[in-house]
């Protein structure tokens, strides 16, 4: 059955089959009724300060509140999230250079490469990453079930912002134990 959806920005109604959705790298889903709608919003517009939306509407009174509920859709069955999986992990030049360079911002450009490697072997078997890994696969390849992560799946994994704030956070513990 179509659902209509709440505009991101003016919160008008879209009908199925029109409007815009942007889908963002984080998994965020905005919608979109018009190009005027997804321009307001890239401007850094606030829907509330702009006199033509709903929201600055019912900010004046002039009609009710909208909800933003309009979408209301079934969920779908999640995969069920393996406990245990392989990860194919990149090796010395394999390694993504953004990886490689926050270990030598943490642990200095002294490093050997099989130093990097070992830490980054070290950081790939730490439990709220594969956590999160866990989560953006799923994400990523609705309904399949997983025992294994590919190497080109987890080289984007790690160009994620999640990926690398887990990898900053790994290496300040390992640096404050080392340290200690």
């Amino acid at each position: 059955m179509p659902t209509t959806r709440p505009c991101t920005f003016c919160g008008n109604e879209i009908e199925p089959g029109t409007g815009k959705m942007l889908v963002r790298r984080d998994g965020s889903i905005k919608y979109f009724c018009s190009s005027k709608c997804q321009k307001n919003t890239r401007l850094g517009r606030v829907s509330r300060g702009v006199r033509w939306t709903l929201t600055a509407a019912a900010l004046k009174g002039k009609i009710a509140a909208p909800t933003g509920a309009a979408v209301v859709e079934a969920p779908t069955e999640a995969a069920e999230v393996p406990k245990e999986f392989t990860i194919h992990l990149p090796k010395g030049k394999d390694i993504p250079t953004a990886v490689h360079d926050l270990i030598d911002r943490r642990f200095g450009p002294e490093l050997s490469t099989s130093q990097v490697e070992k830490r980054f072997v070290a950081f790939s078997g730490d439990a709220a990453l594969k956590h999160a890994l866990a989560l953006w696969y799923s994400k990523r390849h609705a309904g399949k079930t997983f025992t294994e992560v590919a190497l080109d799946d987890y080289r984007a994994f790690l160009n994620t912002a999640p990926a690398k704030k887990l990898l900053k956070d790994w290496l300040d513990r390992q640096a404050k134990k080392e340290k200690a």
